[in-house]
């Protein structure tokens, strides 16, 4: 049967004539040892006397049957019940004694232990415990029914045990009913709760030390603790901000003060603050003083830095001495640094026949302090002059300014918020005054000629933008300056059409377009009426010309009727401009300087032979100034001064430069670029005269005039510009395929969105 367990005995039983009985009982197996442990004098390591107290321990799991015990001489005593103690005589005689101690369980199992002690017989101590020193918890206590303190004394020659009581101005505080002394045995310190203590009275806790002979030593007591129950109170609370008023700054800072009333002719003086900086109005700090340990009641002042737009509470409390925390003081406050958004403007261009103008917004938005209004800004077109320069109007969305006739006005708004935060400016809005009908300039066909096509193309210009009708129809293409409708007329018929012009605001201006029709017209007679007086190579030069039919003016010729003739070669492209009795024919002249014969023809009749002189177009560009080294080139003129160099230069094909002690001079025809350049001094401009030759120097990645000239690097440049986005890059790239990123930064510190383009 291995292992200790209950176990089952079973038994078969047969007598000599064959009768069988069977039968079982139930034992435990147990061959484990019970504990045992013994202590003399509960540890003590000496003793003056031979009687001394055994302190026992024993246990089993099956039962502890007996016990018993043993000097050194192992003359053991009779086995006997256990106990927890049992009161105990060492052998005779100084020294080191031991005592044996041995536990049997109920199934016979052994076990034992001893412990050893001093025996020092006739050493009794006669001197009470020196140094005895009794502290409480500081000057003052918050507490009218606890108290505590702590205390040490020295004994060479035994344990100390105290006694205590608590007295106040000489007479006894009772503790739980009585004012006699209390044991605390061995412990060095003692809370007394459940006390009824007063405001203003000290404490002071008194204790005798005594040693294991009942010898004690003299009374001694505290210092005192004196007992104030009455909280100190914030006196005063300032800050940066005014309270409860929008301030554009994120940077507040506070400072504050506290009193400690005198309660039952005592205070204990501020001694701490804890405070802090939320969005709630009625937060309570919590009782962990802020700032240095060495100078807790100096922490009267706090800066705060960056701020989230909004509102802020500011909160703090006070502790004095005592431990006593009072009620927290509060202080609002309200920061927003972020200005309101641009005010988007309303009709961006408009007119009115009122001497008034109203420019219309849409409100700006502040997330934090609000909109408090705008200032507008106007200024006359024409002249810059200002009607209102950032002109407070409050927080409206309309402003109504007065106007003199004929006049147009730019306003902008922005806004301001009620931190004092003011945004960016609008975009201009124009308004003009308008009370004066659209002049008619021009129409056609007149009444001088006749019209050769039964759809002719009624013509209007008008010195605004109108809108046009004809006997009540609107022109098929108009609401601008120029207006054009189609008519259909039969030979033989002179109709006469009644116009109106109406401008944007409603004036109205009118006329009448009087005309003959007669579509078997053909030419019999072209003459040449007018030409410009100088003709430049490859540029568009105007020939106005009339064409007659047997005496009479012909009108709505279409183009296909008419030809060019240079030297008596037809020219495709030219443009036919009908002025209503005459046309203008306009084309480029030959690339070529020299002396042309132009003939104009309609139908199959043509002009006489008009001479055009022609001459190249060339730019003279001329720097004046004392010039201290002058030096010319091919394509460029320049002078090498004392700090920087100067210079013009072209990249044309004809080019003559020349250069003086005062002067400098390029003359240029127009096929290529004009360059005025200054750069750092030292530098050899010269050494781009064959990018000016080839025409490849304003296609350099990095052309200069001055610094190295790079084939292998790209600047990107931006030209984008924006009041409300500032668009940067400092960049540069190689040859090669590249990726474009542009990236949001957030804002600048004047409030635009920081966008920057770079490569990958």
């Amino acid at each position: 049967m291995d292992g200790d367990s209950a176990k089952l005995l079973s038994a078969r039983i047969v007598d000599l004539v064959g009768n069988v009985f069977y039968t079982n009982t139930s034992v435990i197996l147990d061959n484990t040892k019970p504990n045992a442990v013994i202590t003399i004098n509960g540890g003590d390591s000496t003793t003056i006397t031979r009687h001394v107290v055994l302190n026992l321990q024993y246990s089993d799991a099956n039962g502890v049957k007996q016990c018993r015990y043993a000097n050194e001489d192992l003359n053991w005593t009779d086995w006997e019940p256990c106990s927890s103690t049992k009161a105990w005589v060492l052998s005779a005689g100084n020294g080191t004694k031991t005592v044996n101690y041995e536990v049997m369980d109920n199934a016979g199992n052994n076990q034992s232990d001893l412990d050893i002690i001093t025996l020092q017989e006739g050493a009794y101590d006669l001197t009470p415990p020196t140094n005895l020193i009794v502290t409480d918890d500081g000057d003052y206590t918050d507490s009218a029914t606890t108290l505590h303190a702590r205390w040490s004394a020295f004994d060479r020659e035994s344990k100390v045990f105290y006694l205590y009581r608590i007295n106040s101005s000489g007479s006894c505080v009772p503790i739980d009913g009585s004012c006699g002394w209390q044991d605390a045995l061995d412990s060095t310190e003692a809370t007394v709760t459940n006390l009824s203590l007063e405001e203003g009275h000290t404490y002071k806790f008194c204790v005798i030390a005594q040693n294991a002979y009942f010898i004690n030593s003299s009374e001694v007591c505290s210092d005192g603790i004196i007992v104030d129950l009455t909280p100190p109170e914030i006196s005063s609370l300032y800050s940066s901000f005014a309270e409860g008023v929008w301030t554009n700054s994120s940077s507040p800072y506070f400072s504050w003060n506290a009193t400690d009333p005198v309660s039952a002719g005592i205070s204990s003086g501020v001694y701490a603050y804890s405070y802090v900086l939320d969005e709630n109005s009625n937060t309570t700090p919590d009782i962990v003083p802020e700032g240095d340990l060495g100078a807790l009641a100096n922490e009267t002042y706090k800066l705060y830095s960056s701020l989230v737009d909004g509102v802020h509470y500011f909160h703090v409390r006070a502790r004095d001495a005592a431990g006593n925390w009072g009620p927290a003081s509060h202080y609002e406050i309200k920061s927003d640094i972020t200005p309101p958004t641009i005010p988007f403007m309303l009709s961006p261009n408009q007119s009115t026949n009122s001497s008034t103008i109203t420019f219309n917004w849409e409100p700006s938005t502040d997330y934090s302090s609000g909109v408090a209004g705008y200032y507008i800004t106007i200024t006359r077109a024409d002249t810059g002059e200002y009607l209102a320069d950032n002109l407070w109007i409050g927080n409206v969305t309309h402003y109504d300014a007065s106007a003199i006739n004929g006049i147009t006005y730019h306003a902008s708004v922005k806004a301001k918020d009620s931190a004092g935060n003011i945004g960016l400016d609008s975009d201009l809005a124009g308004g003009t005054y308008d009370n004066q009908a659209p002049i008619i300039l021009f129409k056609k066909p007149n009444v001088l000629e006749t019209v050769v096509s039964n759809q002719p193309i009624l013509t209007i210009d008008t010195d605004e933008i109108a809108t046009c009708y004809y006997e009540g129809v609107i022109f098929a293409y108009t609401d601008s300056t120029h207006h054009e409708a189609k008519v259909t007329v039969l030979n033989g018929q002179s109709p006469s059409f009644n116009i109106i012009c109406r401008d944007l605001v409603g004036n109205q201006a009118s006329a009448s377009i009087s005309f003959s029709v007669d579509s078997t017209l053909v030419a019999t007679g072209v003459n040449v009426l007018s030409s410009e007086s100088v003709f430049y190579a490859n540029l568009p030069v105007s020939f106005v010309i009339e064409a007659k039919s047997a005496g009479d003016i012909m009108g709505e010729i279409p183009k296909e009727r008419f030809s060019v003739l240079i030297n008596g070669t037809i020219i495709d492209d030219f443009v036919v401009k009908d002025n209503g009795g005459n046309y203008t024919i306009t084309f480029l002249a030959p690339a070529v300087e020299g002396t042309y014969s132009v003939v104009f023809r309609v139908d199959s009749a043509q002009s006489s032979a008009a001479e055009m002189p022609v001459e190249n177009l060339n730019m003279i560009i001329t720097y004046d100034s004392s010039l201290s080294g002058t030096v010319t080139n091919d394509k460029m003129a320049y002078s090498d001064e004392s700090s920087h160099i100067v210079g013009i230069a072209s990249d044309s094909r004809d080019v003559s430069a020349s250069g003086s002690s005062a002067q400098l001079q390029v003359v240029a025809e127009s096929s290529g670029n004009a360059y005025i350049f200054v750069t750092r001094q030292g530098e050899n401009p010269g050494s781009r005269e064959n990018y000016l030759k080839s025409q490849k120097f304003i296609g350099l990645p990095s052309s200069s005039f001055g610094y190295r000239v790079s084939t292998d690097k790209y600047i990107i440049n931006t030209e984008l510009k924006y009041k409300d986005i500032a668009v940067s890059s400092d960049r540069s790239i190689g040859p090669g395929a590249h990726t474009l990123v542009i990236r949001n930064n957030g804002l600048t510190p004047d409030g635009r969105v920081n966008v920057t383009i770079s490569t990958d």
